[in-house]
């Protein structure tokens, strides 16, 4: 089943670019899907808000992994 990038009641706020705005409650119950719409390359970035104020914002890390792994994991 493919679900759109973005929950569709995502607001389009002109006066940020047209950037998708998610609520909090509804960006805590569609994360896996605002993830995977960042890291596809879907939308650029996604503002969340509180209270109807865009307080963060959701971007893909850029480049490539670098494949090293840190802590316990390391040489495996």
């Amino acid at each position: 089943m493919h679900h759109p990038p973005v929950p569709p009641n995502a607001e389009l706020a002109a006066s940020n670019g047209g950037l998708p705005i998610v609520g909090m409650l509804r960006a805590k119950t569609h994360l896996s899907r605002l993830v995977q719409a960042v890291e596809s390359g879907a939308v650029a970035e996604i503002l969340i808000a509180r209270h109807g104020q865009p307080v963060a914002r959701l971007t893909a890390l850029k480049g490539p992994s670098t494949g090293l792994r840190i802590g316990l994991a390391k040489g495996h």
